[in-house]
């Protein structure tokens, strides 16, 4: 079975993840350890700091740094972007090579100081309308507005797909919050968000110490079922 962390700052020094290559290979073996085959490579990409041809120059450069990791350790690796919401992002033709593997799924982070809930979701609604991709809403447990019941629906209603990350796992009570959403179907991905092998390192441990062995394998192999 694949197992799959789909939101990671693993490429070095491209980001505010891994600094060099031999922090790259810290983290690439404590996802080997806890089981990832998959690691998809989700570097920060913000709209109106680089354009996207030079920033897709400069992810595929610093990945050739690490990709010969991935066939030593007999992971495979899945390119990709957290690319933020903004304005910007409309001015583009298309958003297909920002996608995980240049397809359809893309990983998008909400604005952190944007307190108008509407204009987010009609952002939203505006990259369903504009774009063939599918969304995938990075770490929205940092969002309390959006991580409720009744955001979830709406949000699942509209298509996007919600990701969690791992070290909430080791809480008793975020645990039971999640998995319970988990349950009504409104989360539907586990990942990482690592980007160092010390303060944010991949978490997975906690995932896999604090959860039965199946749901672990259901929760990280989801992305192949989708």
């Amino acid at each position: 079975m694949r197992l799959y962390d789909i939101h990671t700052h693993i490429i070095p020094g491209i980001d505010d993840g891994a600094i060099n290559r031999e922090q790259s290979i810290e983290m690439l073996k404590m996802l080997k350890e806890a089981g990832i085959t998959d690691v998809v490579l989700t570097p920060h990409y913000y709209p109106f700091e680089m354009p996207l041809k030079s920033f897709l120059k400069k992810r595929q450069m610093c990945f050739d740094e690490i990709k010969d990791v991935f066939d030593e350790l007999g992971l495979k690796a899945h390119l990709g972007a957290e690319v933020y919401l903004s304005d910007v992002l409309f001015a583009l033709e298309n958003i297909n090579e920002l996608c995980i593997d240049g397809k359809n799924y893309l990983l998008l982070e909400l604005p952190y100081g944007e307190k108008n809930k509407q204009k987010i979701i009609n952002a939203l609604h505006q990259i369903n309308a504009n774009y063939s991709a599918k969304i995938i809403l990075a770490h929205l447990n940092r969002y309390p507005r959006f991580f409720k019941k009744d955001s979830l629906y709406e949000l699942n209603m509209m298509g996007c797909y919600i990701q969690v990350d791992s070290y909430l796992f080791n809480c008793s009570f975020k645990r039971k919050k999640i998995l319970k959403l988990i349950d009504m179907g409104l989360v539907h991905f586990v990942g990482s968000d690592c980007h160092n092998s010390t303060t944010r390192k991949p978490a997975f441990d906690l995932l896999k110490n604090n959860i039965d062995e199946k749901t672990y394998y259901d929760l990280l192999g989801n992305f192949e079922n989708i």
